[in-house]
């Protein structure tokens, strides 16, 4: 331990031995048969049956073991070890060896002998935390767990309140509209009207519900028993599913109608802004639209698309991941559900924070629901309910390390090992690498370079990457590894020199330049003597020739005197 002292299991009770007294103290005593024990930090996992046991050192308390409520199958625990992510290796005398990514998950699947089978949605209310089904009725997480079904209904949806308190709709099963319910901590769930056509929607600090329907938008004014009803916009109900509503943080409507997005006054409903106009989305399909602190829109459609009003700006976001719906966590969280886990992302830049899958720990990934409080963030699924701790949430993962696993040369392997020089005609340079995560290897991106011939990182998947012809020269490989959207684990690197030909050394080709150069020059000379003789020839020939005309003028004046005479 660090100081001279160990830990030691003795039937039902863990001793701590002092090796300088040669003494044991008993620690705890458990009252059942006890296997291993690891330690990590403050904590001792120690193995007893079909759980692993977990003993506060610090506080002096066993805190609640790993099993069940970790997904964990019945079998019989011999060792447990912690590794530097967090999760939790175990063998097992029946399925060998067992990972648990993260042990302070815990996993729900039942509340009150009641299976949940149905989907998972959340709503909070001060320190209550109730989730809803379709299916399965209602289910109080949070001070205490029970399952409830009000008047026997059990399809429920929960309206969006902007002063935290809770409501639901849950369906007559006709189509004809939803019973409306409100919560209260002293009454519980009472009936407060039926709201006919209502499907989802939003109700105001005043009780007035501003519900959804294929047809439109209604206002649905409680009165006694009944409701007023008023249509506050109207659509064709082949279009419905192309108008997306939500509540803004100042009790404003906004709502997306095809392409524009509007600013509905209450109560009556009127137009006072056209926020944005997004006509690429106009035919886009979704259901709910979310409104953070800062008024920026988030609307699930096949992408997620972040609307910012004050820029007019349509933003793609997670493309190519079909978004369920978007909820807020505070002012600087925004939690997308997603068939592909629980998507966290910056509301400030749009940035993945942190992707959660089952890889993660979750039950599943399908995720329909989210909730994130002080301590808990709670994660639903079509079969049940994730819990996660929120104080490791953010924690960086330990950087992955990217490791050369082969050497390719003209399509030949060789050791990684081999001689780092070449011969002149091999051009061809291969490399396999890989990074070590068990549980999340899908998740695992290389980025690569090759210098000098680039100075850029290429991001890939793969774990081999090939370069061909390449020119002479020395060459250095670069290979780093990353989870997912995380930060470059430490850089992988290996050296190579691919010599040149004889025709390719440069001594070579300076003989082979001054060689041309002295035939330029020997050329040049030639023809300067060329043209030096050239000019002399015509130089003597028309001196000849002058001579020649001298000659025959002097004999022309010759005879011409003699004529005269």
């Amino acid at each position: 331990m660090g100081n001279g002292s160990a830990l030691v299991t003795c039937g039902s009770r863990l001793y701590r031995f002092d090796s300088e007294t040669e003494s044991f103290a008993t620690i705890a005593n458990t009252g059942r048969q006890l296997g291993g024990i690891h330690r990590q930090g403050r904590t001792a996992y120690l193995t007893e049956r079909e759980e692993v046991l977990r003993y506060d050192l610090q506080a002096r308390r066993f805190r609640p073991p790993i099993g069940p409520l970790q997904h964990l199958p019945n079998v019989t625990t011999t060792t447990a070890l912690r590794d530097r992510s967090g999760g939790l290796w175990m063998g097992t005398q029946e399925e060998g060896l067992l990972h648990i990514p993260d042990p302070e998950i815990r996993h729900v699947q039942s509340i009150d002998g009641e299976a949940i089978r149905y989907g998972f949605g959340f709503r909070k209310a001060e320190d209550t935390v109730w989730g809803t089904t379709w299916g399965d009725g209602l289910f109080q997480l949070h001070p205490r767990r029970r399952h409830a079904v009000p008047d026997g209904h059990t399809l429920w949806v929960s309206p969006r309140s902007p002063d935290g308190r809770l409501h639901g709709l849950t369906s007559t099963g006709t189509g004809r509209g939803r019973h409306w319910y409100r919560w209260t901590p002293s009454g519980g769930w009472q009936f407060v009207a039926f709201a006919e056509g209502a499907v989802r929607g939003y109700v105001d600090s005043s009780g007035v519900g501003y519900f959804w329907h294929n047809r439109g938008l209604y206002r649905h004014v409680p009165s006694g028993d009944t409701i007023r009803r008023t249509r506050l916009r109207a659509w064709p109900v082949g279009e419905s599913q192309h108008h997306l509503m939500g509540p803004a943080p100042n009790g404003d409507i906004i709502l997306f109608d095809q392409g524009d997005v509007l600013r509905l006054r209450r109560p009556d409903g009127a137009v006072v802004d056209t926020l944005a106009r997004v006509p690429a989305y106009a035919e886009a399909v979704g259901r709910r639209l979310t409104v953070d602190a800062k008024g920026r829109i988030w609307c699930p459609f096949v992408d997620l698309v972040r609307v910012d009003p004050r820029r007019g700006t349509a933003e793609p976001l997670l493309e190519g991941v079909e978004v369920e719906n978007v909820g807020m966590a505070g002012d600087s969280l925004a939690m997308a559900k997603t068939d592909e886990g629980l998507y966290l992302l910056d509301a400030n830049t749009g940035a993945v924070r942190r992707h959660l899958t089952a890889g993660d720990g979750l039950l599943s990934n399908d995720v329909n629901g989210a909730l994130l409080t002080e301590d808990t963030l709670y994660v639903g699924h079509k079969s049940g309910l994730s819990l996660l701790p929120t104080d490791s949430l953010f924690q960086a993962p330990p950087a992955l390390h990217a490791v050369l696993t082969g050497l390719e040369v003209n399509l030949r392997q060789r050791s990684v090992q081999a001689d780092s020089l070449l011969a002149p005609d091999e051009r061809a340079v291969g490399f396999s690498y890989t990074a070590a995560s068990l549980t999340r290897s899908s998740r695992v991106r290389f980025e690569q370079r090759l210098l000098p011939q680039s100075s850029n990182w290429s991001t890939t998947e793969q774990r081999f990457t090939r370069y061909t012809n390449l020119e002479p020269g020395t060459y250095r490989f670069e290979v780093r590894a990353r989870l997912g959207d995380g930060s470059s684990g430490p850089k992988t690197t290996r050296v190579f020199t691919i010599p040149p030909h004889f025709y390719e050394t440069w001594w070579l080709r300076l003989l082979a330049l001054i060689g041309v150069l002295g035939l330029f020059l020997g050329a040049y000379r030639w023809r300067v003597r060329w043209l030096q003789q050239r000019r002399e020839q015509l130089e003597a020939a028309v001196e000849e020739r002058t001579q020649e005309l001298a000659a025959e003028k002097e004999k022309t004046e010759a005879q011409a005197e003699r004529l005269q005479e």
